[in-house]
């Protein structure tokens, strides 16, 4: 039987896999693969008579298979221009605030289309923020709430992409990410009332309230300063107002005062008995 090669695909663009495939060689006799400038490779036909490659693709060209018994057999490649890399850079939510979090995505494309699989690395000018790893629709990111106040360009840089007919590794992108100051945080006067029967772990009930978080923000309630103990937490509205209710310990109503802290910025003020 003559040896046969056959390439599948037979058209790719650089930086494309191909696969190189022969018949009708001897049984475990050893066959030679050569492709353009890549170094050849050597593989044993199996009982069958069959043997394969994959190349990597460089340039158009022909591929030689041949053993010393079966002879040789030649086939053709044609390689296109790899179409081009894209990476996109955008941030959410538009304006953090300082010391809040923000996720920074990274979008890659090749020739338009989605590229899925491929290693993303985002950093600044101070440093990597993290890894992700492109999804379906070829987007990664990353969640950091490290941003200083002011404007930040963030680049993303593909680090590996497989799986697409674009080699995008090294394809770049950058965003601005822009972070406003601390927020213009409040917390208002809480007071307490004691519970029925008043029981040491369930001593009293208060209500702690804040404005001027950032919407969507996480309000964390502290008893006694910043560093104090947690009593509860909340959720900015719309509005930028956050409220929860906690129970307070027979020790806890001892504390004359609280802290509320939200993405960098806190205030305090003052927890009493409710006199109405």
């Amino acid at each position: 039987m003559a040896l046969a090669l056959a390439l599948t695909p037979s058209s790719v663009t650089v930086g494309q896999t191909f696969q190189a495939a022969v018949t009708g060689a001897a049984p475990g006799e050893v066959i030679t693969f050569t492709y353009d400038a890549v170094a050849p490779q050597s593989v044993t036909a199996d009982g069958l008579g069959n043997a394969s490659v994959t190349f990597t693709a460089t340039t158009s060209g022909t591929v030689v298979a041949a053993g010393a018994t079966s002879g040789a057999a030649t086939a053709t490649v044609t390689v296109g221009a790899a179409q081009g890399c894209a990476v996109s850079v955008t941030s959410s939510p538009a304006r953090p605030a300082a010391g809040q979090p923000v996720t920074v995505t990274a979008t890659v494309t090749c020739g338009g289309s989605p590229v899925p699989g491929a290693t993303v690395l985002f950093s600044t000018t101070s440093g990597p923020l993290g890894v992700g790893l492109t999804n379906a629709s070829g987007q990664a990111g990353v969640t950091t709430s490290t941003l200083p106040a002011g404007s930040t360009t963030v680049t993303a840089t593909v680090l590996t992409a497989t799986g697409s007919t674009c080699n995008c590794a090294g394809s770049s992108g950058t965003g601005t990410v822009t972070v406003g100051g601390a927020t213009g945080l409040t917390a208002h006067p809480a007071c307490y009332t004691l519970n029925v029967p008043p029981l040491p772990w369930a001593f009293a009930t208060a209500t702690f309230t804040a404005s001027g978080a950032t919407p969507g923000a996480t309000v964390t309630f502290h008893l006694d300063g910043p560093a104090g103990p947690v009593v509860c937490t909340a959720v900015a509205n719309a509005s930028g107002n956050a409220s929860c209710t906690a129970t307070l310990n027979v020790g806890q109503v001892l504390f004359s005062g609280y802290t509320a802290t939200s993405g960098g910025a806190s205030s305090s003020s003052t927890l009493s008995v409710c006199l109405t």
